[in-house]
């Protein structure tokens, strides 16, 4: 290969650094593909890589590439880019209907390229194969007493299996060899006493591999497994099309794994990887969201909501936001102090004691959404877009129906209970509870990129804002008015 761009695979990436700059490591390990590939810096590289001149070496082509495309109009931020770019992800703003501004297109966050996790044909099969550390009860009790049980043994050849194929759908006897051997090196008391120390290890991985097969023809009447890409093709045709390309054994699997006492996220994870892309294409026929929840009801698990948010922008965007919204919010609250808008200081007069980090991020959330309100008569009904606070003896199901819009993700706290409780609702439905305000901003702020759905009107720049300073996630034009409160508020922050 001796061209590489921003559509390579994590295989080519790797490909190129050993044939053109002479470098044999595989980043394959670290899903770095085309677009993070030319997005490393210098302390990237290191952390990948430990002798310094292979650092430089490659960082050197990456500045190299950078003066090449420095013509280009578009500057890449965190894998994506500005609107006008061809070659990598674009993401504009949800839509929002305003009086003021023409509505802007439905958003279109479908990656340019795909993202590599989610492709068991795209990634390379891991070498050593890494062996979960924990895997649900009872079997970690079990495990730590150094003793193996039938159902053990049946629920570590399930959970291999669903780590396996997130990697190869189809794996040889020699990757199911590698599996089996890294295992036995991590649980030594689990090797076979008699011949190989592996052998029942590995043909128990084989065997579910050629059964899955066998359930497929039976069922199918091939023996080939459905790829997510061409499922997305399926599903642009009629519902009963799109149901039936669906990945179903992943889907039952997801759903028996929820079934348990305390599902493990991290199979859950691996199983949402796999079927990213038939959940893309779910999700951009314009399915409710009920109608999404239906077929892969893991949405509702924060982790799980948290990764898929990751997938979609290819970041880790958890990270850029807790980061970020630690800092906004004691510049939120300085800001807000000095003006004299009725809003604005109905909230901060609340504020009668110092607060802890969670009530102060409340304060900073209320605050945001009077800074940013449209022109509305009522700002505390529309306020409720977004965030608002009910007695706990005021059941769920009453508060989802009684305020619009019905599809606008919103924050509801109860409060008089022993501790304040946090839920999102959307579509008049309960998605997920949330342990803090902070995890509760995140699931709100993500249910709009992973559903694809619209900032509520009157709280739009509110939306607005924490796409562009809390998650860094590049967007449209802003109006004036927004960019001039932005600024002012900017001036407050403290590093």
């Amino acid at each position: 290969m001796s061209k590489m761009d921003s559509s390579s695979t994590p295989e080519e990436v790797a490909n190129f650094l050993e044939e053109q700059l002479g470098i044999p490591i595989a980043f394959t390990q670290a899903f770095i593909d085309g677009i993070e590939f030319y997005n490393l810096t210098l302390d990237d590289l290191e952390k990948l890589i430990k002798p310094i001149g292979i650092c430089k070496k490659i960082y050197r082509h990456i500045e190299k590439h950078s003066e090449t495309a420095s013509s280009n109009t578009c500057t890449p931020v965190h894998g994506v880019t500005a609107n006008n770019c061809h070659d990598t992800e674009t993401f504009s703003d949800p839509v929002v209907n305003s009086q003021e501004s023409p509505i802007t297109p439905v958003i279109q966050r479908t990656p340019a390229t795909p993202i590599t996790p989610t492709s068991s044909k795209s990634l390379s099969f891991p070498s050593p194969f890494p062996i979960p550390d924990y895997w649900g009860e009872p079997v970690d009790s079990i495990l730590r007493e150094k003793r193996v049980t039938p159902v053990v043994r049946q629920e570590i050849i399930t959970t291999l299996g669903c780590s396996i194929k997130a990697f190869n759908s189809k794996p040889t006897k020699s990757q199911c060899v590698d599996v089996a051997t890294e295992l036995i090196k991590k649980y030594p008391f689990l090797k076979d006493p008699i011949g190989s120390e592996t052998g029942s290890w590995t043909h128990k991985l084989m065997e579910k591999f050629r059964n899955a097969r066998k359930y497929r023809k039976r069922k199918y009447g091939d023996t080939e497994e459905k790829d997510d890409c061409s499922s997305s093709k399926k599903l642009k045709s009629t519902d009963s099309d799109a149901s039936s390309s669906l990945p179903t054994e992943d889907i039952a699997a997801m759903k028996k794994e929820l079934e348990n006492d305390r599902p493990r996220e991290y199979i859950l994870i691996q199983l949402m990887n796999t079927t990213f892309s038939s959940r893309k294409s779910l999700i951009y026929e314009k399915k409710s969201i009920a109608d999404i929840l239906s077929v892969y009801p893991a949405l509702k698990v924060v982790a799980v909501i948290e990764n898929e948010m990751a997938l979609i922008t290819s970041t880790k965007v958890k990270d850029t936001y807790l980061k970020n919204w630690k800092k906004w919010v004691p510049a939120i609250y300085e800001y807000s102090k000095g003006l004299k808008r009725k809003s604005v200081q109905e909230v901060c007069s609340s504020v009668t004691s110092e607060l802890d980090p969670d009530c102060e991020q409340e304060v900073a959330l209320k605050l945001l959404i009077c800074l940013f309100m449209n022109r509305v008569k009522d700002t505390v009904s529309a306020s409720k877009e977004i965030y608002a606070e009910y007695d706990a003896s005021t059941s769920l199901e009453e508060i989802s129906t009684e305020q619009p819009p019905k599809n606008a993700p919103r924050i509801v706290k109860l409060t008089g209970g022993k501790k304040p409780q946090f839920f999102i609702l959307v579509e008049q439905d309960v998605l997920c509870e949330a342990v803090s305000i902070s995890e509760a901003i995140f699931v709100w702020f993500s249910t709009h990129y992973i559903f694809n759905m619209q900032y509520a009107t009157a709280v739009c720049n509110t939306g607005f804002f924490f796409q562009d300073a809390i998650f860094e996630i590049p967007g449209g034009s802003r109006k004036l008015s927004y960019k001039t409160v932005l600024g002012d508020l900017k001036q407050h922050l403290t590093e």
